[in-house]
């Protein structure tokens, strides 16, 4: 099922709805910056109350925080997406992380 235009524009996606994405491009700790866009797409349908977010919306997003390695600890980049673009139509998205695999996962 595919939203009209209207109803789109009202729909609220419920917490806890899983988003199954993959990065659009990789991501290297030396390289990225606080601020830097990110984009991903969603990989399968995802059904709501009010119809299916189709699989290849795409999710924009930003780099919230970067630690580069040192000799104590690892590097970390967080994130965060806050925009669903399905079609013509944006959503305003808050997300969390539940799980990250690499692409060989």
């Amino acid at each position: 099922m595919m939203f009209s235009a209207h109803l789109f524009a009202q729909i609220t996606i419920p917490p806890g709805t899983i988003l199954p994405v993959a990065l659009n491009s990789s991501l290297n700790s030396r390289k990225a910056t606080v601020g830097q866009v990110i984009t991903a797409r969603v990989m399968q349908d995802v059904p709501l109350p009010q119809g299916t977010i189709p699989a290849g919306s795409k999710l924009f997003g930003r780099i919230t925080n970067v630690k580069r390695a040192d000799a104590t600890r690892g590097a970390q980049v967080s994130l965060r997406f806050d925009t669903l673009v399905t079609g013509k139509q944006r959503v305003q998205a808050t997300t969390n992380l539940r799980a990250l695999a690499s692409m060989m996962a």
